[in-house]
């Protein structure tokens, strides 16, 4: 059986910082192609809600 090398890989994550105005962390508006022409890098990338639908609050407590 071939011998599996396990590598530590660097890991990287993107939080999309648009102020929660506006904006993606899809791969159309930050691709993730010029980390990956550096060599091995994980990179995870998150999206959250903006705007009134994301951080909506009406201060009853709930």
């Amino acid at each position: 059986k071939p011998i599996i090398h396990r590598l530590a890989l660097p890991v990287m994550v993107y939080i999309f910082g648009g102020g929660f105005f506006a904006g993606s962390a899809a791969p159309i508006f930050t691709g993730p192609e010029y980390l990956m022409d550096r060599g091995d890098v994980i990179v995870v990338t998150i999206n959250y809600r903006l705007g009134a639908f994301g951080f909506l609050s009406t201060n009853d407590g709930n």
